[in-house]
């Protein structure tokens, strides 16, 4: 009885690919051009095209005025973030890079000027720094703890000559 399934299966099986059509090869065509046009030796000519030197590369460099210590800020849904208060002054200076040695970040950059007292609360939101990136949080987003610092720091500060 196996003998004869066995049988059956490989007569089905070289029927099948008798039945098959046979694939006939399909000759390729080379794509590249019947002849190249060499241009002679002596003559020159443009192609429209400038070269134009290389742009220097340059860092640009943030410097944001902190108004505190790290602390941990709470938004009204209670997720803590670690972050500083910063004024909403700042300087930016774009520094070219000449030599290897001028990537490294330089403390030469200036403070951010402050003319008068800085600037905290700016159309109801502050400024945080959390991981070396600044955010702009609006007040109503903080916890009411955080509103309260951020009340006490703005009258401290309204208090300083």
């Amino acid at each position: 009885m196996k003998a004869l399934r066995l049988i059956l299966s490989c007569a089905v099986l070289s029927a099948l690919s008798a039945a098959a059509p046979a694939q006939t090869p399909v000759p390729v065509t080379p794509t590249t051009p019947q002849s190249f046009k060499f241009k002679p030796t002596g003559q020159t000519s443009t192609a429209g095209a400038t070269i134009a030197p290389a742009p220097v590369p340059a860092v640009k460099q943030t410097t944001y005025l902190t108004l505190g210590r790290m602390r941990q800020w709470t938004n009204a849904q209670g997720n803590p973030r670690i972050g500083q208060l910063i004024a909403w002054e700042q300087t930016v200076v774009t520094v070219p890079i000449t030599s290897p040695d001028a990537k490294k970040t330089s403390a030469d950059a200036t403070p951010p000027s402050v003319s008068g007292k800085p600037t905290i609360v700016r159309d109801g939101k502050i400024r945080l720094l959390i991981e070396r990136k600044p955010y702009e949080v609006p007040l109503d987003r903080l916890a009411s703890e955080d509103q309260d610092y951020i009340k006490q720091f703005e009258a401290s500060l309204a208090k300083k000559p």
